[in-house]
């Protein structure tokens, strides 16, 4: 459900207000491999460019919420779940600038001893060409894994 006003589409968009929520079941992305990325990220140091383009990535089921005020999404919760990865990402969108600032956690499923921890993404920019990049390790009960992300 959204609501928003204004003169003109942009004017809409940049008052909308309201809650969406979505579940897609049996899917793919088709421009981002996340198993991909999983395998070439050995070696990687934090903060290191990531080539994310290119490749599939078949889904199980995605997920998604967002409440959005002033034109902008906080994406309170949004997982995918496939064949042998799932993924969790958490951030804002502003809709009027088109601009992203996120964090994604992809992991390999299902989890067993010694295997990597999950990856992190830095996600910034614009919707149309966002930077990616590798970030820190993922723990879940650091503070920086529970920091909100703010758009500049």
């Amino acid at each position: 459900m959204l609501e928003g006003s204004g003169d003109d589409p942009a004017g809409i968009v940049r008052n909308l207000h309201g809650r969406a929520q979505m579940t897609i079941r049996q899917g793919e992305f088709v421009g981002i491999g996340l198993a991909d990325l999983l395998r070439r990220r050995d070696g990687q140091t934090d903060a290191t460019p990531v080539a994310w383009q290119g490749g599939r990535t078949p889904f199980e089921q995605v997920s998604l919420q967002m409440d959005i005020s002033d034109g902008v999404a906080a994406i309170t919760d949004a997982k995918l779940s496939g064949a042998g990865v799932r993924a969790a990402l958490q951030g804002r969108t502003s809709l009027a600038h088109r601009t992203v600032a996120a964090k994604a956690s992809v992991e390999t499923t299902p989890a067993s001893p010694g295997a990597p921890s999950a990856l992190i993404l830095d996600i910034t920019g614009p919707l149309s060409k966002p930077t990616v990049v590798h970030g820190v390790r993922f723990n879940p009960r650091s503070a920086e894994a529970a920091a909100p992300v703010a758009i500049q």
